[in-house]
């Protein structure tokens, strides 16, 4: 059977999709089968399946059956299979939306320097707008990581950075948001870091933060292994507050006013809302949308 055929491809099944995109993710027919609730062999019989009606081969099983991985064809229609599978979720939430005894809910992926400051504001302003709207609120990675959820339907909209690298989200452009050096009250500006005597404490580097830690290195000696990883921008300031070190943040991570803040020349990290592009349209999604640029507005002019 040719993959052309256009009979053939017909018969392929939502099932099908679905096994390929766990087998692709799983990377495993066990924990395929056990994402899905189906024993190994059903997940193996249904890619065999999905491959005779395609015409060709999917998924290349490792000697000894260790490890999976996909085909060229297979990477194309796992591409395909994810955006379809997260279509037939958006209608069914869709769906269930319109029901009178049902509250629309509208899920929303963002990460914590986003949730520190801005979030609160953007949820107080869509409140208002769309009072019947349950708002649920998932932390989560700022880069690829929410993109992929949105892509796969398991959220409607989240807050991330850029860069976009996945097609099918939509996205917009809310902010250019500075990295800042942070360190204790009173210090003079502009600072002199002495990272000789004090580290430096980051969360973990991003491509733009990168960018301003190799500065660093270049104009005030700071050797990567002066850098402390702290996975959480209130710990990061309270430890500035001390003494103990300096702070690299994203101007949207500051909360504390009581720290001395110098704004760094060099790249700055975009911040963007992204939801799945064939749903702009519903209501829900487009007040939050709304009400995120408004806020973002409002902060900048404020600034």
């Amino acid at each position: 059977m040719h993959a052309t055929d256009p009979h053939a491809w017909l018969g392929i099944e939502l099932r099908h999709l679905a096994a390929l995109q766990a087998v692709a993710e799983e990377r495993s027919f066990v924990r395929a089968g056990k994402r899905l609730g189906y024993t190994q062999s059903a997940i193996s019989n249904q890619i065999a399946a999905f491959e005779r009606l395609v015409g060709a081969r999917l998924v290349e099983r490792a000697r000894g059956g260790s490890s999976i991985s996909l085909t060229e064809c297979g990477r194309l229609l796992y591409d395909h299979a994810v955006v379809l599978i997260a279509r037939l979720q958006a209608a069914r939430t869709d769906v269930a939306a319109s029901w009178p005894e049902v509250v629309p809910v509208l899920r929303v992926g963002y990460f914590q320097s986003v949730g520190a400051t801005v979030l609160p504001r953007v949820v107080q302003r869509f409140a208002s707008r769309a009072p019947g709207v349950r708002l649920e609120l998932e932390l989560g990675d700022a880069d690829r990581l929410l993109q992929e959820v949105v892509a796969s339907g398991a959220l409607d909209a989240a807050f991330v950075s850029a860069p976009l690298r996945v097609d099918s989200i939509a996205s917009a452009h809310l902010v250019d948001d500075p990295f800042v050096l942070l360190a204790v009250a009173g210090s003079p500006v502009p600072l002199e870091p002495d990272f000789s005597v004090h580290p430096l404490l980051a969360l973990k580097p991003c491509d733009v933060q990168r960018e301003h830690e190799a500065q660093l290195q270049l104009r005030h000696g700071l050797s990567p292994r002066r850098v402390i990883c702290v996975e959480d921008a209130l710990t990061i300031q309270a430890l500035v507050a001390t003494g103990y070190g300096y702070g690299l943040l994203p101007s949207l991570a500051v909360t504390s006013p009581e720290l001395t803040v110098q704004v760094l020349d060099g790249p700055r990290r975009e911040v963007h809302l992204v939801w799945q592009r064939d749903r702009s349209g519903t209501t829900a999604l487009r007040h939050f949308i709304d009400a995120a640029e408004a806020t973002f507005d409002q902060r900048e002019r404020a600034a």
